[in-house]
Order: structure tokens, then sequence, then C-alpha cells
């Protein structure tokens, strides 16, 4: 029975990580509402190089790719103090190129040739910090 063992595993995560998030959503609530209508809203959008690593079949070339991440943020302060929570939604375009030999047979002949594919990767990234200002109003 390894798939039941597997799936609770599974389960067990899941439910941990929506206890964890329902927390932090709560904690975000409570700042906002303590912050007294201080809450700073915005966009950001940047580059990114991701690449996989691994184990690779002989003569497999992988190349980076260059991508995109865009979304929205938003910075609530707890009060007067120099800490505030930053939720963000983040779209984020990651993949690889990979080239590698297809050895294919052909009736009684072994044909190798090159292969290229192109593999895409679109995340949606919830990250969820909390800023400190080491020096007040700076940043």
């Amino acid at each position: 029975m390894p798939h039941e063992n597997g799936a609770l595993f599974f389960y067990a995560i899941l439910m941990n990580t929506k206890k964890l998030l329902s927390l932090v959503a709560i904690l975000g609530i409570a700042a906002a509402v303590h912050s007294q209508g201080n809450v700073k809203f915005g966009a950001k959008a940047g580059l990114n190089v991701a690449t996989f690593s691994g184990t690779f079949l002989s003569g497999t070339t992988v190349t980076p790719k260059v991508g995109i991440h865009a979304g929205l943020f938003a910075e609530i302060p707890f009060g007067k103090s120099k800490f505030s929570f930053v939720p963000e939604l983040l779209v984020s375009r990651q993949g690889i190129d990979q080239e590698m030999n297809q050895v294919t047979l052909d009736g009684s002949i072994i044909v190798s040739e090159r292969e290229t594919q192109d593999l895409k990767l679109t995340y949606l990234n919830v990250p969820m910090m909390f800023r400190y200002y080491v020096i007040k109003n700076w940043g």
C-alpha cells in the first residue's frame, strides 16, 4: 500500500500549508487594521534566468532560458514600528532549451540525430515576507 502512505504524506503537507497560509492571512489582516490606512500597493516586474540541474542523458545540452516575472504587492506596516508585512502575487515564466541525441531504429539501421526541446513553465508565486527598516522611512 505505498500509494496510501504517499497520499497521506501529501495530504498532511497540504493541510499544514493551508494552516500556515491562514495564519499569515490573519496576521496580515490584523496588521492592515492596526496600520490605520497606511497600506501601500504596487506592481513589480523583472527578468529571471532559470535552468534545471540533475542527471541528464549522455550528450544532452541544457541551456538556461530568460523569462519574466511580474505581479502585485502590498506593504502593510505594523503600527509605528520598523516592521511591515509584504504579501505578493507574482507570475514567473521559466524554462530551458534542451538539445539531445535521439537514437531510433529504422529497420536494421540505427539513426542518430539531434533533437531540440523548448520547455516553458509558468509559476504562480505567493511570497509572504516581513520587511524591517534599519533606518526608518528608508527604502
